[in-house]
């Protein structure tokens, strides 16, 4: 999976969805989590 995902430039998109307040809990890593979604597809895990 790492061969897969690491030539992907996820930071576009990862801005698109980063959080634009800094108050607050700090919450997930929005990359981390794009890159959970992309391997639960590829790999085709149901949840």
């Amino acid at each position: 999976m790492i061969c897969i995902l690491d030539p992907i430039d996820l930071k576009p998109l990862v801005e698109k969805i980063k959080p634009k307040s800094n108050k607050g809990p700090t919450g997930y890593n929005p990359e981390a989590v794009l890159r959970a979604f992309l391997v639960q597809q590829i790999e085709k895990i149901p949840s």
